[in-house]
Formats: C-alpha cells, structure tokens, sequence
C-alpha cells in the first residue's frame, strides 16, 4: 500500500467518507483502483508488482518483502520479473467469489437459454417431421383420389359401351322380329 501510495500519490482506496466496517468489506472484496487510471507513467511490469504485492489472495502475494525487494531490483535493471499479470481464469473466479448472486443470476439465465434453445429445436425437428407426415400422406390420397377418378371413368366408359351394345342389340332384336313378321 505505501508503495502504492508512494508512487501514485493517493491511497488505493478512498476510504475518507465511510464508516470503519464499510472500509474494511471494501478493502477485503474491492480490487484498488487501477494504478494506470491514476498516474499514466505506471504501466506494465511496475503495475504488477505492485499489484501481486496487494493481491487479496495470500498465496498470489510475495511471501516475503525480500521477493518483493528482487522483483524490484529486476524491474529497475530492466530483466525480467518473477510476477505474472492474473490470469483471466483467476480473475473470473474473483469476480465470481465477489458477485456470488450475480454469477448464479446469469448461470441460471444461461441455462434456461440453452434448456429453451433445445426444447425450440426439438420442436421444430417434430414440426418438420410431422410436415413431411403430412405431405406424404396428402400426396398418397391425391394418387387415391386420381386412381378412384380413373376408375370412375373406366365405369362410366363400361357402362356406356354396355347402354351401347344394348341399344344395338335391342335394335338387332326389332329387325329379327320384324324380319319375322314379314
């Protein structure tokens, strides 16, 4: 924090108006300000030392100020530092320790989105299905209704070419009788 201080010139919280509890829940689950928000000339390696050596998780802090005294030295003779920036996978699971409601919020919204994604596939799977369905059987009783058609036709033509014949054989019959009579 005086390191913090030191090269900002402001505390990392601004603690000035709130009561003690208040300060100490901010303190415990607030991240600090962003020291590049702060002062522009602190960017990179220097942001995250300082950053490892306030970390709210003890194991991701130095384990002494001697490693923070090394990381130091090493950043003024431009090598490279022993501490890493957290890992997106970290500070989401940061986020989701603070925000505990709010993760459990959007997870659920997450799942019954996915749940309704599903259910609206699988309905329109059955809706296709039941399509297809219905075209193939409208398609079986057009071919019935055109072969009853067929058929009909046939039976009319039948029935025609009997009236047919039986007109001429009635008409056969009357000159064989008159043939007859004669």
């Amino acid at each position: 924090v005086i390191l913090y201080e030191l090269l900002t010139g402001q505390p990392p919280y601004d603690l000035s108006s709130i009561p003690i509890y208040e300060a100490t829940r901010l303190i415990r689950e607030q991240q600090p300000t962003r020291m590049t928000t702060i002062a522009e000339g602190i960017q990179g390696d220097l942001e995250t030392v300082v950053s490892k050596a306030m970390d709210k998780d003890r194991d991701r802090r130095y384990q002494s100020s001697y490693e923070l005294g090394q990381d130091i030295t090493r950043f003024l003779e431009n090598e490279p530092i022993h501490a890493r920036r957290a890992s997106m996978v970290y500070q989401l699971k940061m986020f989701a320790r603070r925000n505990r409601a709010v993760v459990a919020t959007v997870i659920t919204i997450g799942i019954a989105l996915v749940l309704a994604t599903v259910v609206s596939v699988y309905a329109g799977i059955l809706a296709s299905q039941a399509e297809a369905k219905a075209i193939i059987d409208r398609d079986r009783a057009v071919a019935a209704e055109q072969a009853v058609a067929s058929e009909r036709d046939r039976a009319v033509a039948a029935e025609k070419d009997a009236n047919d014949a039986l007109v001429i054989a009635e008409e056969a019959q009357k000159k064989t009788q008159n043939a007859m009579d004669e």
